[in-house]
């Protein structure tokens, strides 16, 4: 997995193993908290445009959205 927590994207290990989440491969402490988090429970946010009104408004969800 790539990790997107900061700029260097980081290419992430994961390792489940029972109720254990190992993570190797980050090179700062946002490389665990973003790999657990992909891991557990993947969230997006969602963005595109809408036309309303005969205009093209760009809209946005207030809060990520669970992946699935």
């Amino acid at each position: 997995m790539i990790c997107i927590g900061c700029p260097m994207g980081c290419e992430l290990e994961i390792y489940i193993t029972g109720d254990k989440i190992k993570v190797s491969g980050q090179l700062c402490g946002k490389g665990r908290e973003h790999g657990v988090a992909e891991t557990l429970n993947p969230v997006r946010n969602i963005a595109t445009t809408v036309r309303a009104g005969g205009r093209i408004l760009s809209v946005k969800s207030s809060r990520p959205v669970p992946k699935h």
